[in-house]
């Protein structure tokens, strides 16, 4: 099996859940600025490299978005992610993403059980990154 490296991708708001995905549950998250919260961040240049380094190597970003949420530095690391040959499973409210979902390693639902709908039609690393959901969700 291919060792799968995620990306998650959010509001900060949303980090205790990725924590949760990281810590709780060994899952290899490489996102680092899942653990800077609302620290002032003296670098915004140094901050946008790591990032998007992370976003390069990762083989999946799992990506959330509650209603009314809109991406800013998201957008990039989605883009850093499919540019290195990565998939992206979307959940939530993904309308903002626009002709970015008709990307072929794109998935959007809007919630996560809609993937079981055609589960033959993801890529290995997409069905990896959906029994890792379904399994977070399930605690």
């Amino acid at each position: 099996m291919t060792e799968h490296r995620i990306y998650c991708v959010s509001k900060v708001r949303w980090a205790p859940v990725w924590w949760k995905l990281r810590d709780a549950h060994s899952i290899p998250v490489v996102s680092t600025w899942i653990d800077i919260g609302w620290a002032p961040i003296s670098d915004w240049g140094a901050f946008w490299e790591r990032c998007l380094e992370e976003a390069s190597t990762a083989t999946c970003a799992l990506v959330y978005l509650a209603p009314g949420e809109q991406l800013v530095g998201g957008m990039a690391e989605i883009g850093t992610v499919l540019s290195h040959g990565g998939s992206v499973l979307v959940y939530g409210s993904h309308g903002q993403l626009r002709t970015l979902a008709a990307h072929p390693r794109v998935r959007c639902r809007a919630i996560l059980a809609d993937f079981t709908a055609h589960p033959d039609a993801m890529s290995p690393p997409e069905r990896w990154l959906f029994e890792l959901a379904k399994m977070v969700d399930a605690r």
